[in-house]
């Protein structure tokens, strides 16, 4: 499978996996809340998690893919292909 199929393939797979997360748990505020609520800590030690910063950070994430995904939409073949390669490394 070509490299630029693949990459469609698992992020495919990744949106239908947030998807199905989401309808489980309904809002992204319950997701997140069970993550957190279920997140391992060294030793044992329980910290406070601040959820602003979490959500500061996330969402700063989503808005660096959209930002990064705005290209594929442009309809330049070489673009996206450039684009379908480091679009993680834009994002993260």
């Amino acid at each position: 499978m070509p490299s630029e199929e693949k990459f469609l393939y698992l992020s495919h797979i990744a949106q239908a996996a947030m998807a199905y997360d989401f309808e489980i748990f309904g809002s992204e505020d319950a997701l997140y809340s069970q993550i957190v609520e279920k997140a391992k800590y060294p030793s044992g030690v329980r910290r406070k998690v601040n959820l602003t910063t979490v959500e500061s950070l996330l969402r700063n994430a989503w808005q660096t893919e959209a930002v990064a995904r705005w290209p594929l939409l442009s309809g330049d073949p070489d673009v996206r292909r450039v684009m379908c390669h480091t679009l993680a490394m834009h994002v993260y």
